[in-house]
């Protein structure tokens, strides 16, 4: 994996791979749009500043403004170095000279339509093309252009700069960042002699994965395959079933005592440990991997002082839960929406209810999965002879759209659609410490 703050890692060759002149170059400096989103691809775009100039050899396309009408061109090609045998993934024949084909349009509209059954988001920032059988990009072509021109005689233009899709001819369009939507305040400061905006390389939010280097990743590249993305192979850590559930802090110790003290015993087993402990609140714990002992930490609300510690991890459950919170940006190491039932209520009653609320971006549905379920085997029946309550409904409704009573011998279902894109979430148990759940959602 290239780390990229490293610009001798890279470099550009110009020209068609035959016998015209071919030159290379290296890279100075990179620069990423400041709006880049690593979820949705919007706004996937980077200027990278070369060594030298290329004037001379090479004609420059044209770049089109952020007031381009694109039912004005029509003749689009793309041009790429990527796989010729699709079936092999990354490790499929790659052709020495450039490749061309002939696309279309495809409206934004009917492209969301077709990826509809998938998590895929088209943004304003897309533009898609393609969507026939065996045609279109492949392995090795994320970043080709496409260029296109509104006449025989005009001007070729940069109309998109191939982002993501599921590529190599399977019938989906291809998806591309729309080159107009990068213009202000980025490629048009080129232009004008300024500085163009750039993001920082670092996580901006949760849907963004830290590597234990200064490398920021996609979430959903962690733990997704064996393949390390990080340089440092961080993404390949914490992948268990249930510790995936909690937040690594590298290089750091919790200065409390412990709680529990387990040995010897898995990473895994030691968050599964946790996330179902009985009479106290595990919040956060330690694993020392030379003596396989897990150590269980009481949540709190203060800050703990840390310190190094060789060869032990420290981990804290991400904090998705609580009264009258809004969840939407608490996500877990695959980018999925994640929440828990509140642990803690600030009152004192006898009887402990509380709710919170689930949010997926505007015009999407919610896929809820529960992933842990907490019970008090000793704590008594309550009203209709239930322990705890979970109810599920439209914001502002008295009609749940689940409503779920665990009495000791059923469970909570393993997942549930709401037809919306919001939805709040009330939790009643008498001894929240000892009962609850933990979960994700995503929007479908």
């Amino acid at each position: 994996m290239v780390n990229w703050k490293d610009t001798s890692a890279f470099s550009v060759v110009f020209g068609k791979g035959d016998d015209t002149v071919m030159r290379s170059f290296t890279v100075d400096e990179i620069r990423i749009h400041p709006n880049y989103d690593a979820t949705t691809y919007a706004y996937d775009a980077c200027l990278l500043k070369l060594s030298a100039s290329t004037s001379g050899d090479f004609t420059p396309v044209c770049l089109v403004e952020d007031d381009v009408d694109y039912d004005s061109f029509k003749e689009c090609w793309l041009t790429g170095y990527g796989s010729t045998s699709p079936n092999r993934g990354y490790y499929g024949n790659r052709p020495e000279q450039i490749h061309e084909i002939l696309l279309s349009f495809v409206s934004n509209s009917e492209c969301s339509s077709r990826y509809a059954q998938t998590t895929t988001r088209i943004t304003e920032q897309h533009v898609c093309v393609g969507g026939e059988r065996s045609k279109g990009y492949c392995f090795g072509d994320r970043g080709s252009p496409l260029s296109c021109k509104t006449d025989d005689s005009g001007p070729w233009f940069l109309a998109g700069i191939f982002s993501f899709g599921f590529g190599c001819g399977s019938g989906y369009p291809d998806i591309l960042t729309k080159t107009s939507s990068v213009y202000s305040g980025f490629l048009e400061n080129v232009i004008n002699g300024e500085d163009p905006e750039s993001r920082t390389l670092d996580c901006y939010d949760m849907e963004e994965f830290a590597c234990q280097s200064t490398q920021c990743i996609s979430s959903e590249f962690r733990c997704s395959s064996t393949i390390p993305y990080c340089t440092d192979g961080a993404d390949t850590k914490f992948c268990g079933d249930s510790v995936e559930l909690f937040n690594p802090i590298y290089g750091s110790s919790f200065d409390d005592v412990p709680r529990d003290i387990y040995s010897p015993i898995t990473l895994d087993k030691c968050a599964e440990t946790c996330l179902t402990s009985e009479g106290f609140i595990c919040h956060h714990f330690d694993y020392n991997h030379d003596t396989s002992t897990c150590r269980l930490r009481a949540e709190n609300f203060l800050d703990v002082t840390l310190s190094a510690t060789t060869r032990t991890d420290f981990l804290s459950l991400k904090n998705c839960g609580g009264c009258n919170q809004v969840i939407e940006g608490c996500r877990d190491g695959m980018g999925l929406g994640l929440f828990s039932s509140p642990r803690y209520f600030l009152s004192n009653t006898r009887r402990k209810r509380c709710s919170f609320t689930l949010k997926t971006p505007a015009g999407s549905n919610m896929e809820i999965e529960f992933k842990h379920m907490f019970d008090d085997t000793d704590q008594p029946q309550c009203k209709f002879n239930c322990k705890s309550q979970l109810s599920i409904r439209h914001p502002g409704s008295t009609s749940n759209l689940l409503e779920f009573c665990l009495n000791g011998t059923n469970i909570l279902p393993t997942t549930f659609v709401v037809p919306a894109n919001e939805v709040e979430v009330e939790w009643f148990t008498q001894r929240p410490q000892m009962s609850g759940f933990i979960g994700t959602f995503k929007a479908i």
